[in-house]
């Protein structure tokens, strides 16, 4: 009887020091949760989205979240989606993002950017690392993750998060004691909206020369079709359109090779510059990436070619998305704003 009771005082203690040590880890973790860049709500947030509800996911980096607008997508064709991606995301953890995305949804069609098939490194910088594995709940998922994106010597801060953000404490602001982040969801669904303008330089040159992509991308991109053909979603490779050098367009060569060989529609905007009516002076926030102007030409565009290529549902006047035409309503009102000053 005296074992019992302590086997239970142990099993109790343990069991409170980690609600406590879970609630201290939630309380000092960097949290991105406003403006344009609030990572964390984007990337959470897709976990209180209603279970089977989006029909297109799309994956990638910054190139990726800036170029499509779901909202502009649903208004056009009643297609749900959803961009589930971080700043520098490599191909290996867009893998790993796609079987997080798979625990909350069914897509029918996922949608991989592929700025980042120019990586050539294993590892990435530790600012990437934080942003792509923070906002992923603790599970196997989340170790693998960790280990494709991590050097070995640096990721015990990566699985005990405690260890790196305990000297978070002094910055603390009431904010973070607030864990109501963790129901919230992003009315963007994922899209960050980049307002200002840069002019650029757009060369629409072709390159005769592919590069050869890293064997890690191969290797992740080979599992991702792999994942594809088990789960049974439609795969599509997307470029974003950006001021690419010929190092850059011989890599997107080598990646349009790849996909013609694997049976993978490659849909590079850096072909598309004049047909979707980008405007080098206006519709660029910088040389890498689309404002809001250029992402609802590329919108547009690529609203059209979902509708011409696939056969996905028209959800609009139903009851169960009547949030996403009020989002969208919102949407068009703060734009309207920030045009009017």
């Amino acid at each position: 009887m005296k074992k019992g009771k302590i086997i239970f005082k142990a099993v109790l203690f343990i069991a409170i020091f980690c609600v406590l040590f879970s609630a201290a880890n939630s309380i000092l973790k960097r949290k991105a949760l406003v403006g344009a860049w609030n990572t964390t709500v984007k990337i959470g947030g897709l976990a209180n989205e209603p279970k089977d509800s989006i029909d297109v996911m799309f994956f990638g980096s910054s190139h990726m979240y800036c170029s499509i607008n779901p909202l502009e997508l649903y208004q056009k064709t009643g297609i749900t989606s959803y961009v589930y991606a971080v700043q520098q995301q490599p191909i290996w953890a867009s893998y790993y993002y796609i079987i997080e995305a798979l625990k909350y949804q069914s897509p029918k069609l996922v949608v991989l950017e592929m700025y980042t098939a120019n990586y050539t490194e294993e590892y990435t910088s530790e600012e990437v690392n934080f942003s792509s594995t923070d906002e992923i709940g603790f599970s196997k998922n989340k170790i693998d993750l960790i280990q494709a994106m991590v050097p070995k010597e640096e990721r015990k801060n990566h699985y005990i998060e405690f260890l790196k953000y305990h000297t978070r404490w002094k910055e603390l602001t009431k904010d973070d004691f607030n864990l109501n982040y963790k129901e919230l969801t992003d009315p963007n669904r994922g899209f960050v909206l980049l307002e200002t303008s840069q002019p650029v330089v757009l060369n629409a040159e072709e390159v005769t020369e592919t590069a050869q992509l890293y064997e890690k991308n191969l290797e992740y991109l080979d599992k991702i079709i792999a994942l594809s053909e088990e789960k049974g979603f439609d795969l599509l490779f997307l470029g974003s359109p950006y001021q690419m050098d010929e190092e850059q367009k011989k890599v997107f060569a080598a990646v349009d090779q790849y996909a013609d060989q694997n049976g993978i529609p490659f849909l590079d905007y850096n072909h598309y510059y004049e047909e979707l009516g980008l405007d080098p002076q206006t519709d660029y926030y910088d040389k890498g990436h689309v404002n809001y102007k250029g992402a609802k030409k590329v919108t547009d565009h690529f609203a059209d070619y979902l509708s011409q290529n696939y056969e996905l549902e028209d959800h609009r006047g139903q009851a169960e998305y009547q949030d996403w035409q009020e989002d969208y309503e919102s949407y068009t009102a703060y734009i309207k704003e920030l045009e009017a000053k």
